[in-house]
């Protein structure tokens, strides 16, 4: 079954739906869409209008526009949903939490303290898990006391048929046996998704200003994009977000014609990108219609969501209060360590998790953005990590390369290699220290003497500032990249650009 024929049919309100699930902050629907395409009958909250009538319009359950307090009264259900949207939180101390009265998650738990359903789920932004996993902690103590186990799940929708690179973390409140979808093999390009509506040009189209593309042209010379921003039909899309679909900014979402024009991404295409069918029809201005796809939970991630959440409620398998507790204290610390780890997704589509710490942000940037870009198709022979020296290595394909020695110290962060340059990538991620100075680029070559491969030296940093701080101490016929400005590579290597300077 294609893409195309997936969403649209298997993506559609089944005739016979319960149990009941309240969805709140619904948006548009996206969420509630996965569920009743499972079986079961939603009821959303929203307070914006054109959401409330998108919902009503394409689902079979109702949307009722409120702003929702803590006091909202909603209906008996067994499955509470929802995205809340987070309160805006503050620098220099003051995060007031679940005190703030911005914040949609008190809403949330309240309900969820009323309503006492067998599971609960939100979702919401990456960044709860990691610059504000302090707040999240907060709320899952909070969820916990009510009588429910916590799974915190990050969750990329890519790996779950949805043709677009966007991270979601997933909470899940349950009293036993509930598990998480798994993720599926294959992924589904941009082009796949689009097929025939890529090279079309619809009245409604809007293309680039000569200055536009000027500008475009000028940025992308100026940063040697190997991978400029538009949409490659060859792999999944970047995360799609209102602002890069309703607004004509240098991120914008935008195709690339056969005739070297470039026009933004139409609604339906936006849509076709976030899994929402052909069928569902938005309402609403074109800003406020981008604006909810770029809100919604796709609904493919939601239906994989929602079988699990059917498979929970068919089980009956459920813990008594105590048990619950003794449960509890082992997922509780279980979760707080995941909470802190760092997922990273190697080009193969392998997902590896990283201890915390900025040393391991930046290893992470080099994986998923500085290969991408200059890499030319590279895959991970290697990379470490302080609780595990070799926890992504592959061995044999490094003695293919005549490369035997794996002593700790002398291997560089990350290695690399390009088939299609036939490039070893040697890349140093420097945090406090590990430059590759003149002193460690002559370890690095004698370390390297019997490679068969040319060689790329790189040394790679999070912020500019701590560039600054080692600029001196780098050495020519090496590369500098910069997670803080992932399109732009620094060259200290004389006349070549991004290449070696022997043949081997």
């Amino acid at each position: 079954m294609s893409y195309l024929e997936k969403i649209n049919h298997i993506l559609k309100p089944a005739s016979s739906q319960s149990p009941l699930v309240v969805d709140l902050f619904a948006g548009c629907g996206g969420l509630s869409l996965g569920f009743e395409a499972q079986g079961f009958k939603t009821h959303g909250f929203e307070m914006d209008t054109d959401s409330c009538a998108t919902y009503r319009k394409n689902l079979k359950g109702n949307c009722t526009q409120i702003i929702l307090t803590p006091e909202t009264d909603f209906p008996p259900a067994t499955v509470v949903i929802g995205g809340p949207p987070c309160q805006p939180f503050s620098v220099g101390g003051n995060q007031k939490g679940l005190k703030d009265s911005r914040d949609g998650f008190p809403i949330f738990i309240s309900a969820v303290k009323r309503l006492q359903p067998e599971i609960w789920l939100f979702e919401n932004v990456r960044g709860l898990l990691y610059r504000n996993k302090w707040y999240l902690e907060e709320i899952t103590q909070v969820l916990q006391g009510l009588g429910y186990i916590i799974e915190i799940k990050l969750l990329n929708a890519v790996n779950f048929g949805v043709p677009q690179n966007r991270e979601r973390v997933i909470v899940v409140g349950h009293k036993g046996n509930f598990s998480f979808p798994k993720l599926l093999e294959r992924k589904i390009s941009a082009g796949e998704a689009l097929g025939e509506l890529a090279f079309q040009i619809p009245p409604e189209s809007k293309f680039l200003t000569p200055s536009m593309d000027e500008y475009v042209a000028k940025y992308e010379k100026a940063s040697s994009c190997k991978h400029p921003r538009d949409l490659h039909l060859d792999k999944p899309s970047r995360t799609l977000t209102c602002r890069n679909l309703a607004g004509a900014t240098g991120d914008m979402q935008r195709i690339k014609l056969p005739d070297g024009r470039r026009r933004r991404l139409l609604l339906r295409e936006a849509a076709r990108l976030q899994s929402f069918p052909d069928w569902f029809k938005f309402v609403g201005s074109e800003t406020s219609c981008f604006n909810q796809v770029g809100n919604a939970v796709p609904p493919l991630l939601a239906f994989h969501l929602a079988g699990r959440v059917r498979a929970y409620l068919q089980s009956n398998k459920r813990l008594s209060g105590s048990e619950i507790v003794c449960k509890q204290l082992p997922v509780q610390l279980s979760e707080r360590r995941n909470l802190t780890l760092i997922p990273v997704e190697f080009p193969s589509g392998k997902i590896a998790q990283l201890s915390p710490g900025k040393h391991n942000e930046l290893q992470k940037a080099i994986i998923e953005q500085f290969l991408p870009r200059y890499g030319y198709g590279a895959e991970v022979l290697y990379i470490g990590d302080t609780g595990n020296q070799f926890l992504h290595l592959e061995k044999e394909r490094l003695e293919e390369l005549h490369f035997f020695e794996l002593s700790d110290g002398e291997l560089p962060d990350i290695v690399a290699y390009s088939e299609q340059k036939n490039w070893l990538y040697l890349i140093e991620a420097v945090h406090t220290s590990g430059s590759i100075s003149p002193l460690r680029l002559l370890k690095l070559k004698k370390l390297t003497e019997q490679w068969t491969a040319d060689i790329i030296f790189v040394t790679a940093f999070l912020k500019r500032n701590t560039f600054c701080q080692f600029v001196s101490d780098i050495a020519w016929e090496t590369e500098v990249w910069i997670a803080e400005v992932p399109e732009h590579l620094i060259h200290f290597d004389g006349e070549k650009f991004l290449g070696s300077y022997s043949s081997r």
